[in-house]
């Protein structure tokens, strides 16, 4: 099933760059068609990111799958730091807040931690229509585990679409709309499934969405 459904999304892709293509193929002799072969050279490369991000997201995905992890003791406040630093401009360019503080210290693999909240906090500031989109994320121990919660002001989740977000290439807006792969979530849970914790949707706010996912104290972390 998952080899289906990824070729078919990487045909689609591949159809755009031969149909425009042969357009431009077509018409690439035509003094009065230039602003037109532009466009189709748009549309070409539009294509080619879209293949790229699908290849990078599946690979991601295979590797988390079929890999063991090596774990290191990561500091989650280091991690978003890093996040806000190297997402500088999309945030500005956003006017997007993300509101941390004193997050826990964990045993596991940064890579993937990083990538998991690099998701998780992407999601909350792109589906959103705010003026200003906020990003909140708390922490409280709850037993031998740490119970991170992250809400946003965004357009939300349905209750009806809780389980179906974590199938890989399920996507609830079209690519019009939202730009993406439809594996963001899948590489997040698979992340958090590898470091022994739990990952789900909790919409208890008025408007937004809240994930919450459980991660081992670095103590009780083998």
């Amino acid at each position: 099933r998952f080899a289906y459904i990824t070729s078919h999304d990487l045909k689609q892709p591949l159809r755009n760059i031969g149909s425009f293509a042969g357009l431009l193929k077509r018409f690439i002799d035509k003094p009065d068609r230039v602003e037109k072969n532009l466009e189709y050279l748009g549309e070409i490369e539009n294509s080619a990111s879209r293949m790229h991000s699908l290849i990078e997201e599946i690979l991601s995905f295979s590797k988390i799958s079929n890999t063991e992890i090596t774990k290191e003791i990561v500091d989650l406040d280091v991690v978003i730091n890093e996040f806000e630093r190297s997402h500088s401009e999309m945030l500005k360019e956003r006017g997007a807040i993300i509101n941390y503080t004193d997050l826990p210290i964990v045993s596991g693999n940064k890579l993937y931690l990083s990538l998991l909240f690099q998701n998780l906090v992407e999601n909350g500031i792109k589906y959103n229509t705010s003026e200003i989109p906020i990003v909140n994320i708390t922490s409280t121990l709850v037993g031998d585990q740490y119970e991170i919660k992250i809400t946003d002001n965004g357009i939300g989740i349905s209750d009806e679409f809780k389980a179906a977000i974590f199938e890989p290439f399920k996507r609830l807006h079209s690519k019009k709309t939202y730009e993406g792969t439809g594996l963001g979530l899948s590489i997040c849970m698979k992340i958090v499934e590898t470091h022994n914790g739990k990952l789900w949707l909790d919409n208890t706010e008025e408007a937004g969405s809240t994930f919450r996912l459980s991660l081992p104290h670095k103590a009780m972390a083998s």
